[in-house]
């Protein structure tokens, strides 16, 4: 029997017979895979997209309104904690000036004259002055008293510790001079201010204090 084959035809003498196509076991023509690629893009939902420009706006006003109540939060939090370590400094004063008075009879003396350790506070106040010995802005308190004379965190212009003797070392105030962050008008330190004999007559502001009982006008 003769027979010529032509693409998928065979041609006998008895006639046309349409070849057999016989698919190997795992075998997709890529025709096929096309087919099916193109159909599961029309079927399937479009799961990824992009944002928008109001969408990204939101998010970027979201993200700055959060983090400037982070910020805001954490500059209230270190501000708390540099009062809490100027209320710990005063405390230490305290006690350290009734040492010396239970010692010598009298308060550190300076003459009268207010005094801090540094002139980036006070240019006149922190003249000559030191934290310890004779120059320390409370004279001869450290080391003996104290190990060393505290000073207020973020010391600026007018905004630091400020000590003064007055009748003779017989009264003294102490002063957290302009620098309290979170004052309180109700605060048992509040300063009663300076000037007069009680009341006092000129407040000062963000001031808390330490007095013996000649010292509150100071």
């Amino acid at each position: 029997m003769k027979f010529l084959q032509k693409q998928n035809l065979i041609f006998t003498d008895q006639g046309i017979f349409k070849k057999q196509f016989i698919k190997p076991a795992g075998f997709t023509s890529t025709l096929n895979l096309a087919s099916r690629q193109r159909r599961s893009r029309k079927t399937m939902p479009n799961l990824v997209s992009g944002f928008t420009i109001i969408e990204l706006l939101v998010v970027i006003s979201v993200i700055a309104l959060l983090s400037s109540v982070i910020f805001a939060s954490l500059n209230n939090a270190r501000s708390k904690a540099r009062d809490a370590r100027r209320m710990s400094d005063i405390k230490q004063i305290q006690l350290a000036l009734e040492l010396y008075f239970d010692v010598n009879g009298v308060y550190p003396s300076t003459s009268n004259a207010w005094k801090s350790g540094t002139t980036v506070c006070n240019s006149t106040y922190g003249s000559g002055n030191s934290y310890s010995g004779p120059t320390g802005y409370i004279p001869n308190l450290a080391p003996n008293y104290i190990s060393v004379l505290p000073e207020s965190p973020n010391v600026t212009t007018n905004k630091c510790y400020l000590y003064r003797d007055s009748n003779s070392g017989k009264d003294y105030k102490f002063l957290i001079w302009g620098a309290v962050e979170n004052y309180s008008s109700t605060h048992p330190l509040k300063d009663p201010g300076w000037g007069g004999t009680g009341p006092c007559t000129n407040p000062r502001s963000n001031t808390y204090s330490i007095y013996s009982s000649g010292g509150i006008c100071l």
